[in-house]
C-alpha cells in the first residue's frame, strides 16, 4: 500500500468523521431552538388571598379574595421526546402585582395583594397536529400584603392545564389555567388556594 493511498485513505475519513459530526451538532441544535420558547402572558385572578385566619369572621383575613388581572412573562424549553407526539419540558413564569379586597380592619387604606409570583413547572405535552396540549406541575414562591400586618413572602404548589396553537412564523398563541395552593403569613393555619386563566403570546426559537 503506497503512502499516497495511505494518506487518501485517512483525509477520507476525517472527512467522513468531520461531516458527520458537523450534521450531528446541526442536528442537536435544530432540536435545542424547535424546543425553547418564551413570551408574555396576561391572567385573571380569582380565589383566596394568601392569607388565612380560618375563623369564619367576616372581615378576618380569610374573607379576602383576589379580584384583579395581572401581566406575566415566561420561558421555557422541551428537553424530551416521549414518543407518540408527547413531549417533557419546563417552564419558569414571572406575574406581577395582583390586586386583593381592601383591608376592612382598623381604617387602613392597605390590601391583601399579591406583589409578585414566580412558578417552575414541569409540563408534558401532546402535539395534536397545529394543537398542543399540556398538564403541568410544579413550586410557587411569591410575595404579598397582609393588610395592616405588612408584607411576606409565601411559597407552595401548582398544577394545571394548557393549549396553545403555532403559526407558520413560530409564533403561538395559547390558554392555561392555573391553581395555586400557597402558604399564608401565618403557618399555622390553613394553605390557600387561588386560581388564573392566562392569555398567552410568544414564540419559538
Amino acid at each position: 500500500m503506497t503512502s499516497e493511498f495511505k494518506s487518501g485513505r485517512t483525509l477520507l475519513l476525517a472527512s467522513t468523521g468531520l461531516a458527520s459530526a458537523a450534521a450531528l451538532m446541526g442536528s442537536v441544535q435544530a432540536v435545542q431552538a424547535e424546543g425553547m420558547y418564551a413570551g408574555l402572558s396576561y391572567g385573571f385572578f380569582n380565589g383566596e388571598t394568601p392569607n388565612s385566619s380560618d375563623s369564619g369572621v367576616a372581615g378576618d383575613p380569610d374573607e379576602y379574595e383576589l379580584t384583579g388581572g395581572a401581566a406575566g412573562v415566561f420561558v421555557g424549553t422541551k428537553f424530551m421526546d416521549l414518543g407518540n407526539n408527547m413531549t417533557l419540558g419546563g417552564e419558569l413564569a414571572f406575574t406581577s402585582a395582583v390586586e386583593g379586597d381592601e383591608d376592612g380592619n382598623g381604617g387602613t387604606d392597605t390590601s391583601y395583594d399579591i406583589n409578585w409570583v414566580a412558578d417552575a413547572k414541569l409540563r408534558l405535552g401532546m402535539n395534536l397536529g397545529q394543537v398542543n396540549v399540556y398538564g403541568f406541575v410544579g413550586g410557587t414562591t411569591g410575595s404579598a400584603n397582609a393588610g395592616s400586618e405588612g408584607g411576606y413572602g409565601f411559597q407552595g404548589t401548582n398544577f394545571g392545564l394548557g393549549a396553545e396553537t403555532t403559526f407558520a412564523n413560530n409564533m403561538f398563541v395559547g390558554l392555561e389555567a392555573i391553581q395555586r395552593n400557597v402558604n399564608s403569613y401565618n403557618s399555622s393555619e390553613d394553605d390557600t388556594k387561588h386560581q388564573a386563566i392566562s392569555l398567552r403570546v410568544g414564540f419559538k426559537f
